[in-house]
């Protein structure tokens, strides 16, 4: 079986994501993909140069970190449950996440300058800005282009202190994915 529910909006807010990176202050990411698992991201490919002449950096990705269902989006829980695969409808937690490199304290022990923080901090500033592009402006009815226009709303931004010379941030999404019916049922 194929998920033909929840997988069409990651995919799609995952392309999104990558075309707003590619306008941010820290241009295009080395790395953008979807992601298993529901837990924050490993900074596991926070390159600080790829691509021709080191003009990209970074990861990005979109994880399905959550599916529930819900008799009213996008409170998570069923008031009641009449087997009737129209009654509930199902959200899915889509989040984004960005890293970009970082100034570190480097060999000699000496710390970032203010000027690099401040780069730093624009950077991140800007996958933000991004991130929130990426769902604002999203042609969310592309992945299911037959079915009503779903709900969607963002959830909160939320920065990734630095490790390892990587820094950056996560947001959530929530869509309303519609109803689940067996083929038997439709």
């Amino acid at each position: 079986m194929t998920d033909t529910l929840v997988l069409p909006y990651a995919e799609r807010l995952l392309d999104c994501l990558c075309d707003a990176l590619a306008d941010s202050l820290g241009g295009p990411v080395c790395r953008c993909c979807l992601r298993p698992g529901a837990h924050l991201v490993p900074m596991d490919s926070c390159y600080c140069e790829c691509g021709a002449a080191g003009s990209a950096n970074g990861q990005a990705s979109v994880q399905v970190t959550n599916v529930y269902p819900s008799s009213k989006f996008p409170r998570s829980g069923v008031d009641e449950w009449d087997d009737a695969c129209n009654t509930v409808t199902w959200v899915a937690e889509l989040t984004m996440t960005v890293y970009r490199c970082v100034h570190t304290v480097d060999e000699k022990g000496v710390p970032p300058t203010c000027d690099q923080l401040d780069s730093d901090a624009r950077k991140i500033a800007s996958d933000r800005f991004a991130m929130m592009s990426a769902f604002a402006c999203c042609d969310w009815r592309r992945p299911a282009p037959t079915r009503e226009e779903r709900r969607i709303i963002p959830g909160t931004w939320t920065p990734v202190a630095p490790a390892g010379g990587c820094a950056g941030g996560f947001m959530t999404v929530l869509v309303d994915v519609g109803a689940f019916c067996c083929p038997d049922e439709e």
